[in-house]
């Protein structure tokens, strides 16, 4: 193979449709509703999934191999790696505005919530701002890209 022919496979796979973005958005809207708190470490850094089990609007997508890869200490990969290894590089912008819906709201709440604060469902104040600044977050993704806004999830 010549560089003159080399095609990147992310190349090869289509862009994601209409529906196809809408499905993802539901489906990242419904596990951000049952998780109720964002994927952060304890210094608050957001992670695409943390040990105790919760995963942010990019990690609750991976499969657990590919997660496993993505948050390896042995290896650093951007959210564009991710995007070329699953899906093609057009998606890009719209993975990296799904990631920041959820990554946006976090940082937002835990700079009004006591530093030692332990996320968790049982907290419903911190849990609801979340919640409420993800789901205008991700209102605002939906209207970017002309997808339907699920607030029935939210």
């Amino acid at each position: 193979m010549t560089k003159e022919n080399y095609m990147h496979p992310a190349l090869e796979r289509n862009k994601l449709t209409k529906e196809e973005q809408q499905d993802i958005v539901e489906f990242v809207a419904l596990h951000m509703q049952q998780q109720g708190s964002p994927s952060m470490t304890v210094s608050k850094m957001c992670l695409n999934r943390t040990n105790d089990g919760k995963s942010c609007a990019i990690g609750c997508l991976l499969t657990d191999e590919e997660a496993h890869k993505f948050d390896s200490a042995e290896i650093f990969l951007t959210l564009y790696d991710i995007v070329l290894e699953r899906w093609h590089p057009d998606d890009y912008l719209f993975f990296e505005k799904l990631r920041s819906t959820h990554d946006r709201a976090a940082h937002c709440v835990t700079e009004t919530s006591n530093s030692h604060y332990q996320w968790s469902k049982a907290n419903p104040e911190v849990t609801e701002n979340f919640l409420t600044l993800f789901s205008n977050n991700l209102e605002r993704l939906c209207l970017d890209f002309d997808l339907e806004y699920p607030g029935e999830y939210l």
